[in-house]
């Protein structure tokens, strides 16, 4: 948990930190201690402590992970507080490229930053991640937290390419577009609301030849992106 200005993304003091493991009740495969050294012994008989989580959570303005989309729906579950708490994604919402970094991965971007760590445990690449969105984000004159906080702010926007034509499927891959295999249909995220209509005029040219379809829009905000929740959603036609 730390400080920061929510105007200038300026990174203040580290206050507190909390860093547990916890028994899975199952071996762990080998191929997982290689990466993050954690075996058997260390996690026999432990649990991470839920009360000591949604203690430190109570004055948190925004939660930030590396990969939100992954992390917000492992945690929610586990500790419904992270559902009713703003989220931010400093792999999806900081476009590293803009800085001229090629590569979102943390183990690079803190070597982008001129520094290295012993990754792959929580607490090492919490603290690896705080160091890299504290540092000036390319020409913008403010810090990559505040590139994050700002895009945080804003809604998103997820449109599905209602009974697309099967034969499409390869121009709406290269387009950008995800398969979402338990509602059978290609979508699209895109981050305002000029970019859905530039994408509602691409489909209507390219995947339904003119026609005048309905499809579905689903808007997000910083409390509800990245969970496995849906987004408010309205209706939308190609014409």
């Amino acid at each position: 948990m730390v400080e920061y200005c929510h105007v200038t993304g300026t990174v203040g003091r580290v206050l507190e930190t909390y860093d547990a493991l916890e028994d899975p009740g199952m071996p762990i495969p080998p191929a997982s201690t290689a990466i993050h050294g954690i075996t058997d012994a260390m996690v026999a008989g432990q649990r991470i402590d839920d009360a000591r989580v949604g203690q430190l959570l109570e004055s948190v303005g925004i939660v930030i992970a590396h990969n939100a989309g992954f992390d917000r729906k492992f945690l929610e579950p586990r500790l419904p507080v992270f559902a009713t708490l703003p989220w931010g994604c400093s792999w999806q919402e900081v476009t590293w490229s803009d800085a001229g970094i090629a590569s979102s991965k943390l183990e690079y971007l803190a070597y982008r930053h001129g520094f290295f760590y012993d990754g792959h445990r929580a607490e090492a690449d919490c603290h690896a991640l705080l160091e890299v969105l504290s540092q000036p984000f390319g020409a913008t004159g403010g810090t990559a937290l505040k590139v994050l906080l700002d895009s945080a702010r804003n809604p998103s926007f997820r449109l599905w390419a209602n009974n697309s034509p099967f034969e499409t499927k390869d121009v709406l891959k290269q387009r950008g577009y995800w398969w979402d295999a338990g509602r059978r249909c290609w979508f699209v995220e895109v981050r305002s609301q000029e970019a859905v209509q530039e994408e509602l005029a691409w489909l209507r040219d390219t995947v339904y030849a003119g026609k005048n379809v309905e499809l579905d829009l689903d808007e997000f905000d910083a409390r509800t992106r990245y969970a496995a929740r849906a987004g408010r959603r309205t209706k939308l036609r190609t014409k």
